[in-house]
């Protein structure tokens, strides 16, 4: 959160809410927690990016490789097709969510991560 939200402000409205706590001012208790669910609610939002980044890199990652192997291919007179479909079916499957979730994870912050890991756990993407 700190890198997206200046800590300070983020101090600096906690702490109003618990001076308005001590001095039973509920209205301005009120407000400013209406403050940290919006701060909180685009933190949550936030966490989506990576599910976008993670969909990009599976497109170009198959893309990519659909090309090398049709590229690859050409020289055989298309004999490898089925052999090129298999193992591109077999990357699609099992090989490339990995990568590409790790690479979507390792272009963000740790703590957006951690929400996103913690929204794809409990199927929370939306």
């Amino acid at each position: 959160m700190i890198d997206r939200y200046n800590s300070q402000d983020l101090q600096e409205l906690l702490s109003a809410i618990q001076v308005g706590c001590e001095r039973t001012d509920i209205d301005f208790v009120v407000a400013k927690s209406h403050e940290v669910e919006e701060v909180f609610d685009n933190i949550w939002n936030d966490a989506n990016k990576i599910s976008d980044a993670k969909k990009g890199i599976d497109y170009g990652v198959l893309m990519s490789i659909g090309l090398v192997g049709y590229f690859l291919t050409l020289p055989l007179g298309g004999i490898g097709g089925i052999l090129a479909s298999l193992g591109f079916d077999v990357l699609e499957k099992h090989v490339n969510p990995k990568i590409s979730g790790r690479l979507a994870r390792f272009l963000y912050s740790n703590w957006l991560v951690s929400i996103f890991d913690f929204k794809e756990r409990h199927h929370l993407l939306s």
